[in-house]
């Protein structure tokens, strides 16, 4: 069925269950507000899905949808970096669980060397591997302090972080056309007066 799931603030729409006498093409109109995304999975045949938390809605209601079905890049793209600081908590923690004395050797190169994630590469990217953007569907720093966009590929279902840099090059026009989207302008009451 063709139902549009956002992250909208509005109250305007919830999840309910429909009459029986409505027809399916007022399910088509349907927009359900997800509040979290709260885990990803991906299944036997690559597409990604997400366990959504309903605004309005108790735990029990929470469920699975496929990512080609949201359209809530905000909250993927916060899912995506809450997943990586988790990761990067989780592996600095392991860290701490070593003996005392392999420990202090460590202690004593990180003070010289900080590890830093590899560079992420053109090679690297959907971009070599021939694949055509079809969504910039949000953008992050928390990749070292660089900016990345989640992109959406076509005829795949996990979208990945490329980073801006490789982005601006390769996909000039989606990049315009993802901060467009995002422009808000500001109107004041003297610049008002002076028209």
């Amino acid at each position: 069925m063709g139902r549009r799931i956002s992250d909208d603030k509005d109250d305007k729409s919830e999840k309910q269950a429909p009459n029986e006498s409505e027809s399916d093409s007022n399910l088509d109109e349907e927009e359900f507000v997800v509040e979290k995304i709260l885990k990803m999975r991906t299944t036997k045949k690559g597409k990604v899905q997400y366990l959504l938390k309903w605004k309005g809605f108790p735990d029990t209601e929470n469920t699975w949808e496929p990512a080609e079905n949201l359209e809530c890049p905000d909250l993927i793209a916060a899912f995506m970096a809450e997943q990586k600081e988790k990761q990067q908590t989780s592996s600095s923690s392991s860290n701490g669980k070593r003996s005392h004395s392999t420990s202090s050797a460590n202690e004593s190169n990180k003070s010289t060397c900080p590890t830093k994630r590899p560079r992420i590469e053109l090679e690297q990217t959907g971009y070599h591997r021939g694949l055509v953007p079809e969504l910039l569907m949000g953008a992050t720093d928390i990749y070292d302090g660089e900016l990345m966009f989640l992109v959406k590929w076509k005829g795949v279902a996990k979208p990945e972080l490329v980073p801006s840099r490789i982005v601006n090059k390769q996909s000039a026009q989606l990049v315009i056309k993802f901060y467009e989207d995002r422009l808000t302008w500001n109107s004041t009451s003297s610049s008002n007066k002076n028209v």
